[in-house]
């Protein structure tokens, strides 16, 4: 066909008129020219676009689990004196949060002490007892009860020591009922839940502590994207509000999903604030080729994308693919180093559907 003036949309439906018969639906026969005045332009899909591509950004809050968090709390029955820190303060390890006064943690120091003397004075005579019961001075009977005794001391004071596990080592050798509770690790004073002058018993949560190497982004995933993501996964996180961009990494996936049909999702990163509101970009798996959306097109309730030939392009439908929030994942194999058209798709359907039509 010979063009005397640039190929223009309407020329195109005549030259598409005139070889309807001639022209199977799937194919357009186009000159280089013609894909030229068109402003199609094309992709290859090689290994330079194969890679993942953004599913969906979904928000991603900075907390700390639920287990993770540190409950401060006594074992022993006593009253909040003063708070040294206010909510949602950051604090490095060692800072000071509470003085507390518990009459029952002054005891149980003291008789810890005690117990621990009794404990050395009841093995030196045991081992005395040893030496002379070899010399018939000491009756069997005598010996066993004795190290029953000794025993039961021990049995006490391995008691004693998981109570110790759990409390400031300098409370030990306290000579008062009041006592400092500080920040075993750099963190947030996330919340007070008792004031001053309030009696707590023993075991009452005082106030949650947020550890600063807990802290996480929570991601509420729909299920249907779960198996998007693995263990170890990089996952780009923005501030929508500075344009921060953060690399985290997913560390776990609930298996159980909420009445919304979403998985948790936890994801580690540094520079993290408690609070903070992110973006989580969940990537799919790198098994396909990145195109822009503008290379699919749809019809008949099917997607389509325009492959270049020597004569023209073809539609071909579309057998396996992922669609984005900013891209489109090829992934039929058959693809693999076809020219997809990108833009001008628009137009190379009009085309392709008045040939349908002749």
């Amino acid at each position: 066909m010979k063009l005397r003036k640039p190929f223009t949309f309407f020329s195109a439906l005549s030259f598409m008129a005139l070889a309807g018969s001639q022209i199977n639906a799937a194919e357009l026969p186009l000159s280089d020219s013609q894909i030229k005045a068109l402003d199609i332009r094309f992709i290859t899909l090689d290994d330079s676009q194969r890679r993942n591509i953004t599913l969906t950004s979904l928000p991603a809050l900075a907390t700390v689990p639920h287990s993770r968090a540190q409950v401060i709390s006594l074992p022993f029955e006593g009253r909040v004196e003063a708070w040294q820190s206010e909510a949602g303060a950051e604090l490095a390890s060692g800072a000071a949060l509470a003085d507390l006064h518990s009459h029952d943690a002054l005891s149980f120091f003291q008789t810890s002490r005690r117990q621990q003397q009794e404990s050395r004075l009841c093995d030196q005579r045991l081992s005395d007892m040893r030496e002379r019961s070899k010399s018939g001075l000491t009756s069997r009977l005598d010996l066993q009860e004795q190290s029953l005794r000794c025993q039961a001391m021990r049995d006490q004071l391995q008691l004693n020591e998981q109570l110790l596990m759990h409390l400031p080592a300098s409370w030990q050798n306290n000579q008062s009922a009041e006592f400092r509770f500080s920040a075993a690790a750099d963190g947030w004073l996330q919340n007070i839940l008792r004031q001053p002058g309030d009696h707590f018993a023993a075991g009452e949560p005082l106030a949650v502590f947020w550890p600063q190497t807990e802290l996480r982004l929570k991601v509420m995933l729909p299920a249907a994207l779960s198996t998007a993501l693995q263990k170890g996964d990089s996952v780009l996180v923005t501030d929508s509000r500075s344009g921060e961009r953060i690399q985290a990494r997913a560390e776990s996936i609930s298996g159980s999903e909420n009445a919304a049909h979403q998985q948790t999702l936890w994801l580690t990163a540094d520079g993290l604030q408690p609070g903070s509101m992110l973006q989580a970009q969940i990537p799919s798996a790198a098994n396909g080729w990145a195109v822009p959306p503008s290379g699919r097109v749809r019809s008949d309730s099917a997607s389509w994308v325009f492959v270049r030939t020597a004569d023209g392009v073809n539609a071909v439908k579309l057998q396996r693919f992922i669609a984005g929030s900013h891209e489109l994942l090829l992934q039929d194999e058959t693809l693999r180093g076809a020219e997809i058209a990108i833009s001008g798709t628009a137009t190379l359907k009009s085309l392709w559907q008045s040939g349908e039509e002749e």
